[in-house]
């Protein structure tokens, strides 16, 4: 299996940057736990609702609006894994997550691209992805290979079955992808069943990491529920991409960011293993960072307090990062 370098650790290799204190992270987890026992989340899935209902939680029918105690909070984040196998086809290529290790995967689901022959702007294609594909393949330093750009040339009723195809027939890396919903995500399964020989095989080595976004602020939608449920059912690793924008869907504060976005990862712990993702937002032209001479600054101290609160929790996580193209004379 693979085990990336640590960072942080008491050690040559890496290092260690913080700017939230012990104490500082603390009071933000106890605020996310506030928010959620007072404010609740809205939940739009029934079985969801009934789920959280059935272990305790305090729900407005009405409004569809999930109180959750504290303790049951605590709870999930103590029973959360600490440790995380994204397995490959190539056993030796299966990913550990755990602890400070570093690695790094492609952001998604890109809609276009600039194609290389011709110079012009397109829809993406299902042999774009398998061209991205084999390149992150052959990049030693991705550890996970997750879908950079969607299949949109194929039937929209099955692209993400295409986009797994593209994922697994171009690297033996691990591969990473949205399945849409519940039900794609059980297709996709079914599929990785084939590839391994047998759904046994899967409990140790899932071909799959699902991937799933709420919506902030407090909005767990339907195809998000499905996925996490039918993900923990299936004992699938899954994402949870939450994308709060500071400034926009979540406080503009670093701290007040935080505490929201702890929502969307507490109130999640007891599904199935993942991690998660956030991005602020520019408040002159109200665009966001990624990508901008802004997010090189702002972005990585917020990214950095993702992962302080993270230690709370003690799971991996994911902190996007985007690269600015530049042109250079001569």
């Amino acid at each position: 299996m693979n085990r990336a370098i640590c960072s942080g650790k008491f050690q040559i290799k890496g290092i260690d940057f913080k700017v939230l204190s012990d104490d500082e992270i603390t009071d933000i987890h106890y605020a996310s736990l506030e928010i959620l026992e007072k404010t609740g989340v809205y939940v739009e899935d029934d079985d969801a609702v009934d789920l959280f209902h059935s272990i305790g939680c305090r729900v407005d029918d009405n409004k569809r609006i999930v109180k959750i105690p504290h303790y049951l909070v605590e709870k999930a984040i103590r029973t959360a894994p600490s440790r995380i196998v994204l397995g490959a086809r190539n056993h030796d290529k299966s990913f550990i997550m755990e602890g400070k290790r570093v690695t790094f995967t492609s952001f998604g689901e890109g809609v276009s691209v600039v194609d290389i022959n011709t110079g012009e702007i397109r829809d993406s294609t299902k042999k774009d992805l398998a061209a991205g594909t084999r390149l992150m393949d052959a990049l030693d330093a991705y550890g996970v290979c997750h879908r950079p750009v969607s299949s949109l040339d194929v039937d929209p009723t099955a692209y993400t079955l295409h986009n797994y195809e593209a994922l697994v027939h171009n690297t033996d890396k691990p591969v990473s992808l949205g399945p849409g919903d519940g039900k794609g995500l059980e297709k996709i399964y079914q599929m990785s069943a084939i590839i391994a020989g047998g759904e046994d095989t899967l409990v140790d080595n899932p071909l799959i990491c699902a991937s799933t976004c709420p919506v902030t602020p407090l909005r767990l939608v339907k195809h998000c529920c499905e996925i996490g449920m039918k993900a923990a059912e299936l004992s699938i690793p899954v994402r949870f991409t939450t994308m709060a924008l500071a400034g926009a869907t979540s406080p503009i504060t670093l701290a007040g960011t935080q505490a929201v976005q702890k929502c969307r990862i507490s109130r999640l712990c007891g599904d199935a293993p993942g991690c998660s993702t956030r991005s602020p937002r520019d408040l002159q032209q109200f665009n966001d960072f990624d990508g901008s001479k802004k997010r090189r600054s702002c972005g990585g101290f917020s990214g950095n307090g993702v992962i302080c609160c993270h230690e709370r929790p003690n799971g991996p996580i994911l902190q996007s990062a985007f690269l600015e193209r530049r042109d250079v004379d001569g």
